[in-house]
């Protein structure tokens, strides 16, 4: 949601260069010397925090991250550490209690985001930072498990850089809840941004899609990619979107492995697969083992393109132990009409 503040300047002068700059107006009615300057409560360009006034940013209990709005604001930084904080303002870090230091102890920690605004209908997760434990054959054991209004987690081990939305539905709030299990040998690590989308921006993503990606190219990876092992028991969309003038979309592997097959394989894909929608030059719509390839029993990958719009990837796999399923990273990039 976008508050606007109002400052009382008693001379108005040029000041420019200054990092993290907000968008910033004069208003037209004017009191002698004095003018009303407004700046909107966007993200800071340059630094981490939203642009506040000092006064606003203090009333909130957040933190001063150098300064916006060339110099008349303060990046304001919001984080809880405490498990089963509440989380009302948007933009807010989620990290684990102790953070920046590892946590080790067994506990579970929830935690409930509220809408900031009856505008908001969906939730982005940024994993700025999230490593924990391996699971076992994809199969998550006691390390971290995730709970979004009744859905079953597939968040494991490590899912640095990548991002999940979630809808907000007919509710006013969202809960999420990590298990830390036992094993005091491992250093668990979280530190997740939440940004609240409003039903009417360009970022909000289409009903169904848990990852969205808003360039004409770029990289999409299956979750713990890092961590080598895809998550048992996923089933999501992975959705792009659609540039003006661009008709097509085509993938290309990065990494690729979905089973222990040393050539590509579509359509029978038991344990899991990707599924590109209306591929070009094949009438399969799923595709798995070692090598991704529009044609079965392929040594080489391929490049498989779709013209089917929305573009759209999706990632299932079956809920039991998965062999050489290490994940998969694509390239993606769309294509003019």
């Amino acid at each position: 949601m976008v508050y606007v503040q109002e400052l009382l300047i008693c001379i108005l002068i040029y000041l420019n260069g200054m990092e993290g700059a907000a968008p910033f107006r004069r208003e037209s009615k004017q009191f002698g010397l004095f003018n009303i300057l407004k700046f909107d409560n966007v993200e800071c360009s340059e630094r981490m925090g939203v642009c506040f006034t000092t006064g606003e940013c203090e009333n909130r209990n957040g933190k001063i991250n150098g300064h916006c709005a060339s110099g008349f604001g303060v990046c304001c930084v919001f984080s809880v550490t405490d498990c089963g904080s509440t989380v009302s303002q948007n933009v807010t870090y989620i990290r684990n209690p102790g953070f920046p230091s590892a946590l080790r102890s067994t506990q579970t920690c929830s935690y409930t985001i509220n809408k900031a605004s009856p505008k908001i209908c969906q939730l982005r997760l940024d994993f700025e930072r999230l490593a924990t434990a391996e699971p076992t054959d994809g199969v998550c054991g006691k390390s971290v498990g995730r709970e979004l209004q009744g859905l079953e987690a597939f968040v494991e081990k490590n899912l640095n850089g990548q991002h999940m939305y979630v809808e907000f539905g007919d509710g006013n709030s969202i809960t999420w809840s990590i298990s830390v299990g036992s094993d005091g040998n491992v250093n668990r690590f979280w530190n997740i941004k939440t940004s609240q989308i409003s039903c009417e921006s360009s970022f909000r993503a289409p009903t169904g899609c848990t990852q969205y990606f808003t360039e004409k190219s770029g990289v999409i990876s299956s979750y713990n990619r890092a961590g080598e092992r895809m998550p048992a028991g996923s089933s999501y969309q992975n959705c792009v979107r659609r540039a003006n003038g661009f008709c097509s979309i085509e993938y290309r592997s990065r990494f690729f492995t979905l089973g222990s097959i040393v050539t590509s394989q579509t359509g029978v894909c038991a344990m899991g697969s990707v599924s590109i929608p209306n591929a070009v030059g094949t009438s399969i719509s799923n595709f798995c083992e070692k090598k991704f390839n529009a044609l079965a029993a392929q040594t080489q990958n391929g490049v498989i393109r779709s013209d089917s719009i929305p573009f759209q990837l999706g990632v299932t796999t079956k809920n039991s132990p998965l062999t050489d399923f290490e994940g998969f990273e694509l390239n993606y990039n769309q294509s003019p009409c």
